[in-house]
């Protein structure tokens, strides 16, 4: 059996595992840090559930083993899609819907929160808190950028939203859902990288789907994606929750581009073998960049300059 690195993931070093007859998918996960989130343990019990109720698209979860942060999946032929069209996102809003069609069995209950669950409404507004209070310490020119964009930008968002008190029925949310993690052979798609899976308010999911940078989503596609997921749910208020929160979970991507100027996801990206010489240059441009598309224009009248 020959290793052969795929560099696929951000937080975990990706290897397929070639046999004369078969392959497969092994994954090293970094070693979680006391108290926090465990990847392997929250990616293979995602997909040991979705097997057990044979939801097709994604990998089947084969052998873990917890002491080295290692497991092995079955390998999912496919390319990343290189121009997305309505029927990914029928296939994206399908496979979402599959998933949820599973929530009232007991074993759905067994499933974690997601990495930062917004399980009511005041959440969305801490994740932001949180995000900004992380980047207080980084480094120039992120520092600069931070205290003089992102964070007023938060000001003007969270005086509009923190007097909601919207209802929020949890849903099962692979999270940072989007076609980055998508395989594509043929007109089928197939979904990868459960590592922050579990409940969480719907709208956040929509929203991260419609946010996630590196394969962005246009705006006819982002109707579509709503136009389905909502109807398809039966949930009445939550094309509107998501339209609400949609700014402020832009301007949670725009600290999540920063996340490289944090010392523990440095870390991550080292284990991943993701590092490259410009690597916070790249990251502070994207999300410079990402900022003023999406975040500036709909900033209220206070807007930020």
């Amino acid at each position: 059996i020959s290793l052969v690195s795929l560099r696929a993931g951000r937080n975990s070093q990706v290897f397929r595992a070639q046999a004369a007859d078969a392959c497969w998918i092994i994954k090293h996960y970094v070693t979680p840090p006391a108290g926090g989130r465990d990847r392997l343990a929250v990616e293979f019990g995602f997909l040991q559930f979705c097997n057990e109720h044979a939801l097709n698209g994604v990998p089947q979860a084969i052998a873990m083993d917890a002491s080295r942060q290692l497991a092995l999946y079955s390998f999912l032929p496919g390319e990343r899609p290189s121009l997305l069209s309505p029927q990914h996102i029928e296939q994206a809003v399908d496979f979402l819907l599959r998933l949820n069609a599973l929530r009232r069995y007991p074993d759905a209950r067994q499933l974690p929160a997601a990495a930062d669950a917004c399980l009511q409404w005041q959440d969305h507004l801490n994740l932001l808190a949180r995000r900004l209070e992380r980047l207080r310490q980084v480094a120039e020119p992120a520092a600069t950028f931070v205290q003089q964009k992102l964070v007023p930008a938060w000001q003007a968002l969270s005086r509009l939203l923190e007097q909601d008190s919207s209802r929020v029925v949890p849903v099962i949310s692979p999270s940072d859902f989007g076609f980055h993690n998508c395989l594509q052979q043929g007109d089928k798609c197939a979904f990868v990288d459960f590592e922050y899976a579990g409940w969480d308010d719907p709208a956040k999911l929509a929203c991260d789907f419609l946010c996630q940078p590196e394969m962005p989503v246009d705006k006819a596609l982002g109707e579509l994606f709503l136009e389905g997921f909502c109807s398809g749910l039966g949930d009445d208020t939550l094309l509107a929750r998501v339209q609400r929160l949609l700014p402020l979970h832009r301007l949670k991507w725009c600290c999540i581009l920063l996340n490289e100027f944090c010392a523990e996801d440095w870390q991550r990206r080292l284990h991943a073998g993701l590092v490259a010489e410009n690597l916070l240059d790249i990251q502070f441009h994207k999300a410079v960049t990402y900022f003023e598309r999406y975040v500036q224009p709909v900033l209220p009248a206070s807007r930020i300059t």
